[in-house]
């Protein structure tokens, strides 16, 4: 570029306005930059303000000291539900699982209400432990009625029981069944499908359980009448471990109703110290539990009992997919909808979940339906899971006049057992 073409550029430079228009030219463009981004603050102050003036319109906040008066629809039992419970076993002077007089069985009944008879002596054994049980059973009558036998916590039992390392046996319509299974401590469950025993008339029965640790993620072999059936830990349940310290007996922790009566005898297990063998020749005085009891239970399939409680609201609910009635315990809240901005926070605390149970938190249309989400329209969160899993702690929603959705993805909100705190 010549020196002639630039004579224009330096006159300009060295006009005495130029620096003016430097100054010019720069306050312009700061004041365009500080335009936008005080546009922009103003915005997003309106928005959180918008926001804020609806959460302060509409946000309310409870402690549960007192009754807060809410709205129940069958929520509460019904009376008229309640059926009678009899436990009646432990050790037993009969023989009919075999051998010499003295065995272990009795009458097991279905409720969730806890009851136990097991060793207690054992130590503490885990998933990291070779663990054999082995002996003889007779199941002489059954009703759909179940009971577990193996390696326990002591501290809970349920469906499916956390921290179980067994198999659980009983029978329905003449026919007993059998089903090889564990629970982790968090419970993560596995089972094989039923194993048909045979009539349930009191045939005697042998079996051999072995579970080693070291192979795979630990293997489970259960040899019944000659025939093994194996089922394989799952690297997830293994690493979430468990904790037995009882060996036994105890009920299937489900709602009222169901009885089995089944016998054990010659029982080989492996404790902490060795093994041990039980030939009930006299009474082991074994820990027991509500094992010989009899009581009015309320906790039949379908009858809720949840609501105010004392300090908070929570309870009994039982998942009934076919209900044909409204069942909620909720706030009478002014109607809102997806436009409108929804928050809430809070603790829950989770003591006990059977396989495949189910509840909802959150807002909801109290117009019923009859199909799943159970009303017209919801947001929120549901408690549920597969055996597999567990419980998830999930988003979920039920546009009105549409399907229920969750989340795709939950892997993330597997609830651990006995405690979980959600907020947001």
């Amino acid at each position: 570029m010549s020196n002639n073409e630039l004579n224009w550029y330096h006159e300009w430079h060295n006009h005495p306005r130029h620096k003016h228009a430097h100054w010019l030219i720069l306050s312009l463009v700061l004041f365009l930059v500080i335009s936008i981004i005080s546009i922009e603050l103003l915005n997003f102050g309106l928005e959180n303000k918008n926001i804020a003036q609806a959460q302060s319109n509409r946000c309310t906040s409870n402690n549960f000291n007192g009754d807060p008066a809410w709205i129940g629809e069958n929520n509460l039992p019904n009376s008229g539900e309640c059926k009678q419970v009899s436990q009646d076993y432990g050790y037993a002077a009969s023989n009919l699982a075999g051998g010499s007089p003295g065995e272990l069985g009795g009458l097991f009944s279905r409720t969730l209400t806890r009851s136990y008879y097991g060793d207690s002596s054992l130590g503490n054994l885990t998933f990291n432990s070779p663990i054999k049980f082995s002996g003889q059973f007779a199941i002489t009558r059954g009703d759909d009625g179940y009971i577990f036998l193996g390696f326990f916590n002591s501290q809970e039992q349920g469906w499916r029981p956390p921290n179980f390392l067994g198999f659980h046996v009983g029978a329905d319509k003449g026919v007993a069944n059998l089903l090889v299974d564990y629970t982790s401590s968090q419970w993560g469950a596995g089972g094989t499908g039923e194993i048909t025993v045979g009539p349930s008339n009191g045939i005697v029965h042998n079996f051999t359980f072995d579970y080693a640790p070291t192979v795979g993620n630990g293997l489970i072999t259960l040899t019944l009448d000659g025939a093994q059936h194996q089922l394989a830990l799952t690297p997830e349940h293994r690493a979430q471990g468990a904790n037995f310290n009882r060996f036994g007996v105890f009920h299937l922790a489900r709602t009222a109703g169901a009885t089995v009566n089944a016998y054990f005898d010659n029982l080989r297990y492996t404790t902490g110290n060795g093994e041990k063998f039980e030939q009930f020749n006299s009474d082991p005085g074994w820990e027991w539990k509500g094992n010989r009891s009899n009581f009015l239970d309320c906790e039949t399939y379908g009858n809720q009992d949840f609501g105010y409680r004392g300090g908070n609201i929570g309870g009994l609910f039982h998942r009934i997919d076919a209900d044909t009635r409204p069942v909620y315990y909720a706030d009478n809240i002014p109607t809102l909808t997806q436009n409108d901005y929804l928050e809430a926070q809070g603790i829950l605390v989770m003591t006990m979940g059977n396989a495949d149970s189910g509840m909802q938190i959150g807002w909801f249309n109290d117009r019923f339906e009859a199909k799943e989400g159970g009303t017209l329209s919801s947001i929120g969160a549901i408690i549920e899971g597969p055996s597999a899993i567990g419980h998830y702690f999930q988003a979920a929603v039920k546009p009105s006049g549409q399907q229920f959705y969750r989340d795709s993805n939950p892997s993330a909100s597997i609830i651990s057992r006995n405690f979980f705190n959600a907020s947001n």
